[in-house]
């Protein structure tokens, strides 16, 4: 069996996860272990909202913090500042006050040294009624879903809030974004690459499949 690059770090990534799960299984001497394994993917640049999915609606950023709750998680004081809020109070209430707040997207790609010119290219800011796309562009999803009619000119007002909020998100975001001038590592020098071959190699891989539903 010969997976790609991708496969063999989902298959490392799966294996430390069951391993975890056996040393916390064992520590509890006969108790099932309170273990949620999620995986989901990357989400594809065809999948973003600023890209124009009209489907998903709910940010992904809202999942971690729903899954804290869900299970009582503590968070440590020493991470990175989370964005995102919980859905548990919709869960438990679907008429619940859900405060409106302000998305941004932004693809994050752009070649080394043209971080400024791609500042407002391929982005949006995006609250309950309204969607401000690439700087210019703003629809009323409420009214419009499909994004058809630019509603900018009518409504400058919320162009300039939009704009405001976007480029100080920006100012805040961009030392967590910009990566230029790091080296790259070859697939054949990455740590899980590195374990999946010699496991192949000295014991190989188990063959296993879901079982059918």
């Amino acid at each position: 069996m010969k997976l790609n690059h991708s496969y063999r770090i989902a298959f490392c990534f799966l294996t430390i996860c069951l391993m975890v799960g056996w040393a916390e299984a064992k520590s509890l001497k006969g108790s099932r272990p309170n273990i949620i394994l999620v995986m989901t993917d990357d989400q594809g640049m065809g999948d973003l909202s600023c890209m124009g999915n009209k489907v998903l609606r709910t940010p992904h950023i809202d999942l971690y913090k729903t899954f804290c709750d869900l299970t009582d998680a503590k968070l440590p004081t020493h991470m990175q500042t989370l964005d995102g809020r919980s859905l548990l109070p919709l869960l438990e209430d679907p008429k619940a006050v859900w405060p409106d707040r302000k998305l941004f997207i932004h693809i994050e790609r752009w070649k080394a040294g043209q971080v400024n010119a791609a500042k407002y290219k391929r982005y949006a800011v995006r609250m309950e009624q309204w969607r401000f796309v690439d700087n210019k562009d703003l629809y009323d999803i409420m009214e419009d879903p499909s994004e058809t009619t630019n509603v900018a000119d009518a409504h400058p007002e919320v162009v300039q809030e939009l704009r405001q909020a976007y480029d100080k998100w920006w100012a805040s975001a961009l030392p967590l974004m910009v990566n230029e001038g790091l080296p790259v590592v070859s697939p054949a020098e990455q740590p899980l690459s590195i374990r999946y071959e010699k496991q192949l190699k000295e014991k190989g891989i188990p063959e296993w499949s879901p079982e059918s539903l």
